[in-house]
């Protein structure tokens, strides 16, 4: 090293001159970079129904942010995130916000409005914002009481009801749009703490995860929206992943361990209407990660390892009920390159997600 550098500073004299400019130069590009270029981070990936945009949270580093560090936005030691739009088609990310501090974006169901969850910083009072598109107006709906928790991808926003109303998912906050009146579902059920709330697409259910703490593990509820409670399934084991609903309302899926060991997972799927729970009988998994059903649902997708993406193909029969897996598609992905939660396109085509280590938005094609 030492003889090259001797000859470097021999066949090139100025180099001190070439030096002092390409230092500012390279700190601008860097600055520029940081501030006007594609985010450094995505999180919270979520398809439009029209399939040709994207919306997600992403974070763009600026200069400011290192002043005092970066900023703990109460889960990761990055920014607060912005709301960002990637158009599918073109390749381009359009950066909806430049406040921070936006969370959950959701989509109508025909794709002309956009809503997320706005605060300054943790602790502030939220908003729900919504934002018309088309006539670039834009909506503000102030929570009463903030959020349960810091913003985790267990909590997030979603359209139900006809989109006449949107929830709060895992906190069992409710925004009637047409009033603009704020409900919220009861913190205590038979005298035990919610740990986790997940509204139906069509707002007539709500499925409850009752936390027991040290006496074993969750019960699961289903209730309808006028607190009449009827239970549908009753599951011990640790629950680590929220439950989730299918498009139609129908069934609620859920993981947990098929064991008293608690050392292999499965998918349950429930029906609603009867109260009867099927186990998928997945053999090979132990773990599964963040399950989401299709819109047609029809299938149901899930992470294991970091590394592997599943697709079950599942065929659902109404009397007697059945559900049974017809195909299973792993897509192998690079370790570590996905973060959780991912989306699947209106026509199940495609699947994006946001990666860690890469720190971009990725898509993937799931159907040749």
């Amino acid at each position: 090293m030492g003889k090259k550098w001797k000859d470097f500073v021999k066949n090139n004299p100025e180099w001190p001159i070439l030096f002092v400019l390409l230092v500012p130069i390279y700190c601008l590009g860097w600055y520029l970079s940081l501030n006007f270029g594609n985010p450094k981070i995505a999180r919270y990936t979520t398809w439009s129904p029209r399939e040709n945009k994207i919306a997600f949270e992403c974070i763009y580093l600026t200069s400011s942010d290192y002043k005092d560090g970066l900023i703990n936005d109460g889960i990761h030691l990055y920014p607060m995130r912005d709301i960002c739009i990637k158009d599918v088609t073109n390749g381009d990310i359009i950066r909806v916000t430049e406040e921070r501090g936006k969370y959950f974006p959701a989509w109508s169901s025909d794709g002309e409005s956009l809503a997320w969850i706005s605060t300054i910083q943790p602790g502030y009072q939220d908003e729900i914002v919504v934002w018309h598109i088309s006539k670039n107006n834009y909506q503000n709906y102030q929570l009463p009481k903030p959020l349960r928790h810091a913003y985790d991808f267990e909590d997030k926003l979603e359209w139900i009801d006809n989109d006449n109303k949107l929830a709060v998912q895992g906190t069992g906050a409710l925004l009637d749009l047409e009033s603009g009146e704020f409900t919220y579902l009861p913190r205590i059920i038979e005298d035990l703490p919610v740990r986790y709330y997940l509204v139906s697409p069509d707002g007539r259910y709500t499925a409850v995860v009752l936390d027991l703490g040290d006496e074993g593990g969750n019960l699961q509820f289903i209730i309808s929206i006028d607190n009449e409670i009827r239970l549908i399934a009753v599951d011990n084991s640790p629950h680590y992943e929220p439950p989730s609903w299918s498009e139609n309302s129908k069934y609620i899926m859920w993981v947990a361990a098929d064991d008293d060991k608690f050392q292999h997972e499965t998918i349950f799927v429930t029906n609603i209407h009867s109260g009867d729970t099927l186990d998928l009988g997945l053999q090979s998994d132990i773990d599964i990660d963040y399950p989401v059903w299709s819109k047609d649902s029809n299938q149901i997708l899930y992470m294991s390892f970091f590394d592997e993406l599943h697709i079950l193909d599942i065929n659902i029969s109404e009397d007697p009920f059945d559900v049974y897996i017809t195909q299973h598609d792993i897509i192998d992905i690079a370790r570590r390159d996905i973060m959780y939660p991912f989306s699947v396109s209106k026509g199940g085509d495609y699947v994006a997600f946001p990666s860690d280590d890469n720190q971009k938005l990725i898509v993937e094609r799931i159907i040749d």
